[in-house]
């Protein structure tokens, strides 16, 4: 977890339904069920349809990238299964960016100004490509 200006930031490494279903777990018993961001990717062999179900509650900002340049994904895919789950939410605002920098340095500065912790999940590369962002901010 890193502390920012004015929100938490989570990473952690999750990468199947089971080990996403109890990072929430963790998550919402930490900051409630309160508002959060989220920032997601995953490899493409991953059951991303069944991990985005799992996010359905208590995000307001979802934003779904690459896990980075050493892992296989496909986002076209990711961004189809967080759509199918969110259909008809009017109170999520979900954003597809291919380009994993930019999407955690967004994230992460809409969290701040909003003052809400940001999960960072879905890949181990992700994580990674994460901490380095965050280490040099």
């Amino acid at each position: 977890e890193f502390a920012s200006d004015s929100a938490d930031i989570v990473l952690d490494g999750a990468h199947t339904v089971r080990s996403v279903a109890l990072t929430l777990e963790t998550f919402r018993s930490v900051y409630g069920a309160a508002d959060a961001h989220l920032v997601f990717a995953c490899a493409a062999d991953k059951a991303v349809d069944e991990m985005a179900e799992l996010f359905s509650t208590g995000f307001s900002r979802i934003t779904v990238t690459r896990p980075g340049e050493r892992k296989q994904s496909d986002i076209v895919r990711a961004a189809k299964a967080f759509a199918r789950a969110f259909d008809g939410k009017t109170d999520v605002e979900l954003s597809i960016t291919a380009d994993y920098s930019e999407a955690i340095a967004i994230a992460v500065d809409r969290a701040k100004k909003s003052g809400v912790p940001l999960l960072i999940t879905g890949s181990f590369y992700l994580v990674a490509e994460a901490k380095t962002i965050l280490s040099s901010r």
